[in-house]
């Protein structure tokens, strides 16, 4: 099926039925955050506290915004693409430049681990198909109604989605339940780069017991 973010919200939250699981607290980052969000908005969970880590929660914005989903859905019908950029992304040099373009420094340990995923033709052209048909302005119409507890973490470092971004999708939302976090030096991979620091708003919360 198309991977539609209506769509992935609707899987992740069948995994969750077919599990059995029904969790106090759901942490995504990046389009994670867009897809925790709609499975909130759709009643396929009930955390006590939703967290978005430099959350891809709105539209992206000017020309970038405008030629990012035709660009994707372009790239995907050449099947030519992945092979071809993950060729090219196995190259350590490649993979730590596209990491750094981030914002974020992660350890070697954490760069093997992308240029892994990045090497991975199958992976490169799931992502690809994932961008090809994301559509968040659904989501960024519903925000008036989201009245479930939401915590915004964003890195005042991230090159990919700015702490902007995030403080935005605060204001939509404009709900007492909902407050935004910017955390000083880190980039997009901000869980990676100190888990501790981007732990801390959650402790405050006191969703997560010592």
């Amino acid at each position: 099926q198309a991977l539609t973010l209506p769509a992935v919200a609707q899987a992740v939250g069948e995994l969750l039925a077919a599990l059995k699981l029904r969790p106090s607290l759901i942490v995504g980052h990046s389009a994670g955050a867009a897809i925790a969000m709609r499975m909130v908005l759709e009643g396929l969970a009930a955390p006590q506290l939703t967290v978005s880590i430099n959350g891809a929660i709105l539209p992206l914005q000017g020309p970038v915004g405008r030629l990012f989903l035709p660009l994707a859905r372009l790239l995907t019908v050449n099947p030519f693409v992945p092979p071809a950029f993950a060729a090219v992304a196995s190259l350590p040099s490649v993979a730590r430049r596209l990491l750094e373009g981030t914002g974020s420094r992660i350890d070697s340990d954490g760069e093997r681990g992308y240029a892994h995923l990045m090497a991975d033709a199958t992976h490169v052209a799931g992502a690809l198909r994932l961008m090809a048909s994301w559509d968040l302005q659904p989501l960024a119409d519903a925000l008036p109604r989201w009245r479930a507890p939401l915590l915004l973490i964003a890195g005042e470092s991230d090159r990919t989605l700015p702490a902007s971004h995030s403080q935005r999708v605060a204001a939509l939302i404009g709900d007492a339940s909902s407050s935004c976090v910017v955390l000083p030096r880190l980039g997009h991979l901000a869980h990676e780069e100190d888990a501790a620091a981007v732990l801390a708003p959650m402790w405050q919360r006191r969703v997560i017991a010592d």
